[in-house]
């Protein structure tokens, strides 16, 4: 099961995106969960979106961030 994460994502936003992960694995027999970050997405990840990707600009402020967004995509395959 992969997770991704936005390269600005604050320190609480990647700490909350694993511990769903984990919730959503161990609710599907315990699935390995692999972190995908921005800008480091495997070829085979891609992949699975038809080789587009598109990430939306968002976010919430964290408790711990001033909050920031992120944008980006896949590369085209």
């Amino acid at each position: 099961m992969y997770f991704w994460q936005g390269r600005k994502a604050g320190q609480d936003e990647k700490g909350a995106s694993a511990i769903e992960a984990v919730k959503v694995s161990d609710r599907h027999g315990n699935a390995p969960q692999i972190r995908v970050t921005q800008g480091k997405e495997p070829t085979h990840f891609c992949a699975l979106f038809g080789g587009t990707m598109i990430v939306h600009a968002g976010g919430v402020r964290g408790r711990f961030d001033k909050g920031d967004t992120s944008d980006g995509a896949c590369a085209a395959l």
